[in-house]
């Protein structure tokens, strides 16, 4: 099965579901374009949308032929649609394009969705176990461990 990735570069936790994947048997597809090229493409299926949707539908145009693509879900913005449910929205503003799948971009949900998404491409709970339990380490948000500064009575400092 061909999963495509839509990865930003201000994602959370690069690598992970393309880790998942190929531990699954799947091949992970990125987007064949760069991001000017996917953006043209985007506003020529879109063009009075936001340039981040464009450029989404840009990038998952160019994978071509995939089963499904996994979008990262990122906080709502108040009022935009498009933040709330960019899956829903593109599945049904754009007939033809593969089954979009939104995943946790952090650690919250992370491996319950990894567990449903594995179910659905492999149909082998084992193999989800295993592909699990090899990915976990790269499961962590590297934000959230920043050294502590200060310790009882003693500076330190961060390199």
């Amino acid at each position: 099965m061909r999963v495509g990735l839509l990865e930003t570069h201000a994602a959370r936790l690069p690598g992970y579901w393309a880790a998942f994947l190929k531990e699954l048997g799947s091949e992970p597809v990125l987007p064949a374009l760069d991001d000017t090229e996917a953006l043209r493409l985007g506003r020529e299926s879109l063009p009075n949308e936001p340039l981040g949707v464009q450029l989404a539908v840009g990038r998952i145009l160019s994978m071509g032929r995939v089963d499904a693509v996994l979008i990262a879900q990122w906080p709502a913005a108040s009022g935009d649609a498009w933040s709330e449910a960019l899956p829903d929205l593109l599945a049904r503003r754009i007939s033809g394009l593969p089954t979009l799948i939104g995943v946790p971009d952090g650690p919250e949900g992370l491996e319950g969705a990894a567990t449903e998404l594995g179910l659905r491409v492999s149909q082998n709970a084992g193999r989800v176990r295993l592909a699990l339990e090899k990915v976990r380490p790269m499961a962590q948000d590297p934000r959230a461990a920043q050294p502590a500064l200060t310790r009882a009575s003693r500076a330190t400092v961060a390199v």
